[in-house]
């Protein structure tokens, strides 16, 4: 491939290529003074570091074996100086150890050789230690065994000479009183050799011992042959704890001596310790006198990597610098610029500006492009205005045709909402018709009902009148024959009492009858109102309801005239019945007046008769209404139900009519919708 000098990209490779070769001679620097860092580091990680710690551990093994030795010479039992041995011997291991490291690290063989000698010499102190402290133990343990055998003789004899005390006399009892003393005595001065410190302490606590002892013997003299063998034997026993080279105070005076030589070694160990200690803090020094060499050694490798790399990165930056402001800056980027402004023209529509280029790199490439894109983009716009005028010509005509779909879109729309809403109300007053027309029929059943009623409650008042009427001639009948039955008027006049009373029942129950005639009267009267109010609304439909409701109304307003009329009867049948109580009460009072009563009884009755009559006719012209009252509202019942089935055909056509409505709508849109894609 032909290197091509020209070429952009030839030209950026070269310089990246520039920039990239600074780069690696940053690198190499930055390697060769981590390198340098690295020998530093390794100086202290190697040699160092290691010697510090070996001599740390040395020097800490070397404390600890002091400290572990002196409790060691301490020991107070085989179990004690057995496990402070053991840690003694970890100890020394460890600083043997600690002197290898030390070798290993570097350190030259004559220190070596010193610091082997000193940790031999406090070893050797160790060594010394063991035998004064292993005879200390063994002389301590004989002691106390004695002393403890001691403790044991002494409480053999004080019980003897307490069993002798029972059967002493007066002086014999203070002889052995003394020598209980005395063993007492004997005893407490084995116990004070552990306060002893020293031979001449010793030596004094053996004094006090001998002064006890022969005053003992003396009392063992005295008492002759009243102490018995056991005592002299325990006491002699006891005596002999503290006689001779295994005798307590002997022994004492091993342990002194024994902790005296421990005590020596320790010294002996603590000097070595010492002087190993100094040996030791020069190697330390000397480590640390490395590790500084070594940091100062890699602070000036990093400081003079860093004044290369400095340099380097300045380097770098000068030469991209040049390259971008002379080439990308000054070329590149003012022709991509020229380029940039023609495009973004284009862009937007303007076609005026002009690019030229005379270079031979793809920059030139593309302008000579752009140059192109610009003289199509004028020969798309000549098109575009050539179909614009063609364009606007389609547009006036798909106006023209929406307008139109439009217009009868919204003349069809208004003409079928029109029909969807009267179908609506047609339904809704269909719908009120029904339930009007089915309570209208409910209400005349309700009042045919109470008609038949009334008939039958006055054909009950009829019936109580005749039976009246019968019961005032039977009391003529009476009141004629009362002159000659003058004895029996008593018993007459409770008949008659009862007769009235039951005249006066028949009077409230008609009252009541009257009054459940009046209130079916009004109630129909209501009904026929409300019938009328219905017809009206429903107009033409309604015309034959309207005039059955008239008549209805007509014969409630007979009826309530009649009511009325049988009311004042009513009143009258009471107070005739008012005044034939007080006639039968004076007939069963004044017994002598019974001829004149009687007349005016028998007037009385001429009345009730007639009143009874009235009553009777009343009753059957009253039951003649009710009976038309029933036909009436029979007739207002069918009227009813034709308005109820009438009502019924409204519905169902004016729910046809919304469906046929609705249909018609959904085939106009179908149809718009074809227009308008089309």
């Amino acid at each position: 491939m032909k290197l091509n000098l020209h070429s952009v990209q030839t030209r950026l490779n070269g310089a990246f290529a520039l920039v990239a070769l600074v780069g690696v001679a940053a690198a190499l620097a930055g390697v060769i003074a981590l390198q340098s860092t690295r020998g530093a580091l390794g100086e202290v990680v190697d040699e160092a570091a290691p010697m510090a710690a070996a001599a740390g551990s040395l020097e800490a093994a070397s404390s600890a074996i002091t400290g572990e030795l002196a409790a060691f010479a301490r020991s107070v039992d085989t179990v004690d100086m057995a496990a402070s041995e053991a840690r003694l011997r970890t100890l020394t291991r460890q600083a043997g150890d600690a002197v290898t490291r030390l070798s290993q690290a570097g350190l030259d063989n004559a220190r070596t050789a010193s610091l082997t000698e000193l940790l031999d010499d406090l070893a050797a102190g160790v060594e010394a230690a063991n035998a004064p402290t292993a005879a200390n133990l063994d002389a301590r343990n004989a002691r106390l065994d004695a002393i403890a055998a001691a403790i044991s003789e002494r409480a053999q004899a004080v019980s003897a000479l307490e069993e002798a005390l029972e059967s002493a006399g007066q002086a014999e009892l203070e002889t052995f009183l003394r020598l209980i003393i005395d063993l007492n005595l004997i005893l407490t001065q084995y116990a004070e050799l552990d306060g002893a410190l020293s031979a001449d302490e010793v030596a004094d606590v053996e004094a006090r011992y001998e002064l006890a002892m022969d005053e003992l013997l003396v009392n063992l003299a005295i008492l002759g042959d009243a102490a018995t063998p056991q005592i002299t034997q325990t006491s002699e026993a006891l005596i002999s704890r503290g006689e001779g080279p295994q005798g307590v105070f002997a022994l004492r005076r091993t342990e002194i001596a024994s902790e005296t030589a421990a005590a020596d070694a320790v010294e002996d160990a603590r000097v070595a310790h010492a002087m190993l200690a100094v040996d030791i803090e020069q190697v330390v020094a000397d480590a640390n006198a490395l590790a500084e060499s070594a940091r100062s050694n890699g602070y000036n490798a990093v400081l003079s990597g860093q004044i290369l790399l400095i340099v380097m990165a300045i380097g770098a930056v000068v030469i991209a610098g040049v390259i971008g402001w002379i080439y990308v800056n000054g070329n590149l980027l003012r022709r991509l610029t020229r380029i940039s402004r023609t495009t973004t023209a284009l862009a937007s529509g303007d076609t005026g500006q002009a690019l030229d280029d005379e270079g031979q790199d793809e920059i030139a490439d593309m302008a000579r492009a752009v140059a192109v894109l610009r003289e199509n983009e004028i020969e798309r716009l000549r098109l575009a205005s050539q179909s614009e005028a063609e364009r606007a010509a389609r547009e006036q005509r798909t106006k023209a045709i929406e307008a139109l779909v439009q217009e009868f879109e919204s003349t069809s729309g208004r003409a079928l909402e029109a029909v969807s809403q009267a179908a609506g109300e047609m339904e809704m007053a269909a719908n009120a018709l029904t339930e009007s027309s089915h309570s209208a029929a409910g209400q005349t059943a309700e009042v045919n009902e109470a008609g038949v009623l009334a008939a039958q409650n006055v054909d009950t008042v009829a019936a109580a009148a005749e039976e009246m009427t019968s019961s005032i001639a039977e009391i003529a009948q009476q009141i004629s024959r009362s002159s000659s039955i003058a004895r029996s008027a008593a018993d007459e006049v409770s008949g008659a009492s009862a007769d009235v009373t039951a005249l006066s029942e028949a009077a409230g129950r008609i009252d009541g009858v009257v009054r459940l005639i009046n209130e079916i009267a009004e109630k129909t009267n209501l009904l026929a109102l409300n019938a009328t109010i219905e017809a009206a609304r429903a107009g033409e439909a309604g015309k034959g309801f309207a005039v059955v409701a008239s008549e209805v109304k007509t014969l409630a307003e007979q009826t309530a005239r009649a009511t009325g009329s049988i009311s004042e009867q009513v009143n009258g049948i009471q107070s005739a019945t008012g005044k034939a109580v007080s006639a039968i009460t004076a007939i069963g009072t004044v017994i002598r007046e019974m001829n004149e009563i009687s007349t005016a009884i028998a007037a009385a009755m001429e009345e009730q008769r007639a009143a009874a009559e009235e009553i009777t006719r009343s009753a059957q012209e009253a039951a003649g209404g009710a009976r038309r009252v029933s036909q009436a509202i029979q007739g207002v019942d069918a009227a009813a139900s034709e308005t109820g089935q009438c009502a019924a055909q409204v519905n169902e056509a004016s729910h046809g009519l919304t469906q046929e409505a609705g249909t018609l709508r959904t085939a106009v849109a179908r149809f718009l919708e074809g227009v308008r894609a089309a």
